[in-house]
């Protein structure tokens, strides 16, 4: 896609939005294609718990996953460079809203019929009840994403190689990542 290119980032770059909007899979790319490490914020609470989240929303309740996802995404920032992929409800948290002031937010826009059809294994998705749930809480949840993004990026109906190229060229231009 762009060779091989090493780039350098100059803050922690979150890529925030809905479940299925593609964070972690464009979080992949640009580590591919940059050499700037990405990390999922689920699959490190997961590491740090050794539990699911699905196990830690059901066994503990969503606020005690807030707890330990807030938690991780501090430690994670502590890191600063890095693409930081967030869980679709990371925004719930006031805790995790006030880490994010410290990145560079992108918001992955997406909208419940892309997003479902997105989605491989709804049983690991505990908040995604049917379509007319998550059309709620898209709706409830994008003024807070839009508050909390520095750029917004729509993913409906667009290939992955398009949506990682132009979250690529907005970095650079907003002079976040550079080569």
């Amino acid at each position: 896609m762009w060779g091989s290119q090493r780039y350098l980032i100059r803050k922690p770059v979150a890529l925030i939005g809905f479940m299925g909007a593609g964070k972690t899979s464009v979080a992949k790319l640009l580590e591919e294609h940059t050499g700037i490490k990405a990390v999922d914020t689920d699959s490190a609470v997961v590491q740090a718990t050794r539990q699911t989240v699905s196990e830690i929303i059901n066994n503990q309740g969503e606020e005690e996953f807030r707890r330990v996802e807030a938690k991780v995404l501090g430690e994670l920032v502590e890191e600063q460079k890095l693409i930081i992929a967030t869980g679709g409800g990371i925004i719930e948290s006031a805790v995790s809203r006030g880490i994010l002031k410290q990145c560079y937010c992108v918001w992955l826009k997406v909208d419940a019929k892309n997003s479902a059809r997105r989605i491989e294994d709804f049983s690991t998705r505990p908040m995604f009840k049917d379509i007319e749930n998550a059309e709620n809480l898209i709706a409830r949840r994008n003024e807070i994403y839009e508050q909390y993004s520095d750029v917004a990026v729509n993913t409906n109906n667009k290939p992955l190689s398009a949506v990682v190229r132009e979250v690529r060229d907005d970095l650079l231009k907003a002079g976040i990542i550079q080569y």
